[in-house]
């Protein structure tokens, strides 16, 4: 019998939250809830006030119905070998529980009780303003970006940032208006939505999760999303001297909206074949014919709203800069043309996918990033199909050309500061 290490279990319960379920030999068992609120929704004058969904997230750690004793119910969960999570994202937010499978039971009942049974005093709440701020300043410094680098990349050259700091963290008085009594009343509006998702992948049915989820009152309420897609802010080139380069650096990228599963498939397909170290067109050229650089990096960040992806080289000086620039895409476009090695990659991506899907945490990461993007689980099965159409030469080389067309390009060369 054929295993499909992605398949999921689907099943919407009465109260329209919708129950993902992957059955999976392993000891360790993982839960996700995914509330559908996030920093996006966060407005000054809306239902989401600034910061509330990240805020709330915090909140939901400190005390809850049966450990209303401040940060117990953490070593209450480590002592049995658990441990939970929180994420706000711009459209949800994340409550995860991973645990050994003789404490899943109680791990069932902590998440939920986590997520749906909180207890909020000021006595708690006033500290954890003080992380919140902490967080917030600590982020601010490159926002949008980790370093001077990735902000300037993110600001001056492409808009890569969805939603503000405010948003996100909200601002200390926003802050301050988050009294137990407001955090209640934002909790019942957010965690209750009936548009909420549960993953869960372990050795077991998740039945006992199923019943405690199941027997909540759900409300739908549609929240208005603030945000700004990203856009070019200047895509010319241009070479930046920047504080922190070490090395030219040139960067290539694409913006485009959110793919079809089938088209995302082959960009990640065509994005490695390019540039990997085994046999990649670009690599053979750059690094083992010229000896220009160490390697050529890929990247891509993909959502419901958009996909941003490309490629970075850190090369030697400016006369490489320019004949990269100059080669690059061509090079890429003749390799479309290369059956032998399209097809001699695709038995590579397959064969190590036998390195991937081995762990519940595995299986559920994959689950997670689908449930982001807001694409339904992809099975194993549909991706091998999808990267099987790449072995049509003339639906691979159409989906090269559009996905990687001038009219979605913009490129710049980053340069040590002399």
């Amino acid at each position: 019998m054929y295993y499909d290490p992605q398949h999921f279990v689907h099943e919407q319960l009465p109260n329209g939250i919708d129950f993902y379920t992957h059955t999976h030999a392993s000891s360790v068992c993982f839960m996700d809830i995914f509330i559908p609120v996030g920093s996006a929704h966060a407005t000054a004058h809306g239902p989401v006030p600034p910061g509330s969904p990240h805020f709330l997230e915090h909140a939901l750690f400190l005390q809850s119905k049966n450990h209303a004793e401040a940060h117990s119910f953490d070593l209450d969960l480590a002592l049995r070998g658990c441990e939970r999570t929180g994420t706000t994202y711009a459209f949800m937010t994340r409550y995860g529980m991973a645990c050994p499978l003789s404490e899943l039971t109680f791990a069932s009942n902590a998440l939920f009780e986590t997520v749906y049974e909180p207890l909020f005093s000021e006595e708690c709440l006033a500290p954890e303003r003080g992380v919140v701020q902490n967080e917030r300043d600590r982020e601010k410094k490159y926002f949008p970006g980790r370093n001077r680098i990735h902000q300037y990349v993110n600001t001056e050259f492409r808009h890569s940032s969805w939603v503000t700091l405010q948003q996100i963290f909200g601002t200390n008085a926003d802050l301050k208006q988050y009294t137990p009594e407001k955090l209640a009343e934002l909790h019942q509006l957010f965690n209750f939505h009936s548009g909420t998702k549960v993953v869960a992948v372990g050795k077991s049915d998740f039945s006992e999760l199923k019943k405690l989820i199941g027997s909540i009152r759900t409300h739908r309420t549609n929240f208005p999303q603030h945000f700004t897609p990203s856009h070019w802010v200047d895509p010319a080139f241009r070479y930046v001297e920047l504080e922190g380069v070490k090395h030219p650096t040139y960067i290539s990228s694409w913006m485009r909206p959110a793919l079809p599963n089938d088209e995302f498939v082959a960009l990640m397909f065509l994005l490695k074949y390019l540039v990997n170290h085994v046999h990649g067109p670009l690599y053979d050229e750059f690094r083992k014919r010229k000896g220009w650089t160490y390697g050529i990096s890929h990247f891509c960040d993909a959502s419901d709203v958009e996909t941003i992806y490309g490629f970075d080289l850190m090369l030697q000086d400016k006369e490489q800069i320019e004949e990269v620039r100059k080669t690059l895409i061509p090079l890429a476009r003749k390799s479309m043309e290369d059956q032998e090695r399209v097809e001699r990659e695709l038995r590579r991506r397959l064969a190590f996918e036998a390195f991937s899907y081995q762990t519940s945490d595995d299986i559920i990461s994959g689950a997670r990033s689908d449930v982001l993007s807001g694409d339904p689980i992809r099975t194993y099965a549909s991706w091998k199909k999808s990267l099987g159409r790449l072995k049509d030469p003339e639906w691979r080389i159409r989906q090269f050309e559009t996905l990687f067309s001038e009219d979605s390009f913009g490129d710049l060369a980053l340069m040590p500061k002399e």
